[in-house]
């Protein structure tokens, strides 16, 4: 996999990795500087675990061991052939992700000073610049030979290899060979190969899934087909309707809740592990497992719950969404006024019962009463007779239901309203500046990049001139 970008790019990575399954490798070998070595990584941790390489973002994320690595760094101080991190560019985010966990710490790790003897010194000591022997690097993905006793051979080094150590016979699998394997792999290789085509076939179907998914029609289709649905469950319930077109009302829920399935199915096939840390997923496949459950016997009651698929309509619809996330974000603050809002109607259902239980033992007659009756007034119902009631025989009460009406209503209701459009203009705030970060990043991940570009065509110039014979 040749290396053509300063930094390793989540979709290079993957597409390193299809091409490690289809040829049914095992082990990845990376030439280069720190980013290749992380593109490498990258498409080890992949092809041990699947998924994207996004699933991977922080601390031991990962499930077993990888692939057998070596690395062969080309650069002098990256350390990221003995390092246990891997930082991948994301390329829908623009932003740089980091991976971390000790199975990225390469089996092993080849140095050879010979790769920076044609490096100036002063780029030899700057260990972000790029070799100018190997150019870009590479990533190698290969299958280990092995003899018939299972045991992995090994070159012998020539006699003039500089002096460096010669390490004669062979790595045997149960000795030595763990430092290079890590962990045992299929000895077969039609064994290996198998389980790669396999993996390749979930990968292949895991694309062809997000590409619909992603598709700008299929949200939109997604939403009319609720809205059809929620049109049919409606007509259901005229008798009329139903006895004259119920075979077709019934085909088309039918076929509605079979597009729900298929789409729950996209989605699930689509981000894999990803699917359930959106909670708008996580409600729509609670939705359609319901309408699932059999409408017969005990779970009849449940078939009246099949309305609750138009409530899949806020999740498809972003604008509704935001409302729905706004009333969330609200709910500590709406706590705060229902606490208020309940000691005030304690309080005037105190005075209340005291003031005005004799006078009207109905309305006032002990504290629940008064609490009720002071709740129908606070909503604005039928309170003037009730007021009128009491002011017959203490003509001052009105005094006590309006100060009453101004606090509950006016006051304190309206208090609801303003904490909720405050929850909304934050979380519009929030993403304008998500928005605002995103189009940030990706221009400095481009000055990045030719930042990059120029520190090279300076060491290609640099390499020139220290070439050229002085006079």
């Amino acid at each position: 996999m040749a290396r053509r970008h300063p930094n390793p790019k989540d979709h290079e990575i993957e597409d390193g990795y299809q091409r490690y399954a289809a040829e049914g490798c095992d082990v990845a070998l990376g030439i280069g500087g720190g980013s290749v070595i992380d593109a490498a990584k990258g498409a080890a941790l992949l092809a041990a675990d699947g998924g994207r390489i996004h699933d991977y973002e922080g601390i031991d994320k990962m499930a077993g061991p990888d692939p057998p690595m070596v690395m062969m760094p080309s650069t002098s101080g990256t350390g990221a052939d003995v390092s246990q991190f891997c930082i991948v560019t994301d390329t829908v985010r623009l932003t740089k992700i980091t991976i971390m966990g000790r199975v990225l710490v390469p089996d092993v790790s080849v140095i050879d000073p010979r790769l920076l003897l044609t490096m100036p010194e002063w780029l030899n000591a700057a260990p972000p610049r790029r070799p100018q022997r190997l150019g870009d690097g590479a990533v190698v993905f290969g299958r280990r030979p092995r003899t018939d006793d299972g045991e992995v051979p090994c070159r012998e080094p020539d006699a003039q290899d500089d002096g460096l150590p010669a390490r004669r016979g062979r790595l045997r699998r149960d000795e030595t060979g763990a430092a290079l394997a890590g962990a045992a792999r299929p000895a077969d290789p039609k064994a290996t190969i198998g389980i790669s085509s396999v993996v390749a076939v979930m990968e292949r179907t895991r694309r062809a899934a997000l590409s619909i998914v992603e598709h700008p029609a299929f949200q939109p289709a997604v939403i009319a087909v609720i809205v059809l649905n929620a049109i049919t469950l409606g007509l259901e319930t005229s008798g009329t309707i139903a006895a004259a077109a119920g075979g077709l009302l019934r085909f088309v829920d039918h076929a509605t809740l079979a597009i729900f399935i298929l789409d729950i199915g996209l989605r699930l096939a689509a981000y894999g592990r990803r699917f359930c840390r959106d909670p708008w997923n996580v409600f729509d496949f609670v939705v359609v497992a319901i309408a699932l459950v059999p409408a017969s016997g005990p779970f009849a009651v449940l078939r009246s719950l099949r309305v609750l698929r138009a409530l899949r309509l806020v999740s498809a619809v972003p604008s509704m969404r935001r409302v729905i996330g706004g009333l969330f974000a609200a709910v500590p603050g709406m706590l705060s006024i229902t606490a208020l809002l309940a000691l005030v109607l304690y309080v005037a259902g105190v005075m209340g019962t005291s003031l005005f239980g004799t006078v009207s033992p109905t309305h006032f007659g002990d504290l629940g009463s008064t609490l009720f009756t002071l709740f129908q007034t606070m909503t604005g119902e039928s309170w003037p007779d009730i007021a009128r009631e009491v002011m017959e025989v203490v003509p001052l009460a009105w005094i006590f239901f309006v100060v009453y009406i101004l606090i509950s209503s006016f006051m304190v209701l309206n208090l609801f309203i303003a904490v909720v459009v405050s929850a909304m203009e934050s979380q519009i705030m929030a993403e304008a500046r998500a928005e605002e970060a995103e189009h940030a990043a990706e221009e400095q991940i481009a000055n990045r990049e030719i930042l990059a570009e120029l520190r090279e065509l300076r060491a290609e110039l640099a390499a020139l001139r220290g070439n050229v014979p002085t006079s």
